[in-house]
């Protein structure tokens, strides 16, 4: 069931992408929306976990958080880790999943600043 829920979010957010590209002149409330979507249900899935391991439950799989994070869930996985203390200690995943903010981040200034970025790539 998680997995539906991930594959069907990263979906979302790549559709809410497309649009994007079909209607620039709003991109940044298709943006807002996509972030705030995926971030929501980021948040929902690291209580999961949570709650899964408290209770001895089935895990979420981290590739899976880390694809959440990836396409722009971070903001949920960070109050999700903040505020649940979830996902803190463990250094390889702190590592990966700040990378995945590094790459979301440098995707959405591409995004949003296209023609500066081209400049700094030249």
């Amino acid at each position: 069931m998680v997995k539906i829920i991930v594959v069907l979010t990263i979906i979302s957010m790549v559709s809410i992408v497309s649009m994007i590209q079909i209607s620039p002149e709003n991109n940044q409330y298709f943006l807002l929306w996509g972030y705030l979507m995926v971030s929501l249900v980021t948040f929902g899935i690291y209580a999961y976990d949570k709650s899964a391991a408290k209770n001895n439950r089935w895990r979420v799989p981290e590739n899976n958080l880390h694809a959440l994070a990836l396409f722009g869930g971070w903001p949920g996985a960070m109050m999700g880790q903040r505020i649940l203390r979830h996902k803190t200690v463990k250094q390889p995943f702190r590592f990966i999943f700040w990378l995945t903010v590094i790459i979301n981040c440098v995707i959405l200034f591409w995004f949003l600043f296209p023609e500066l970025a081209h400049m700094i790539v030249r």
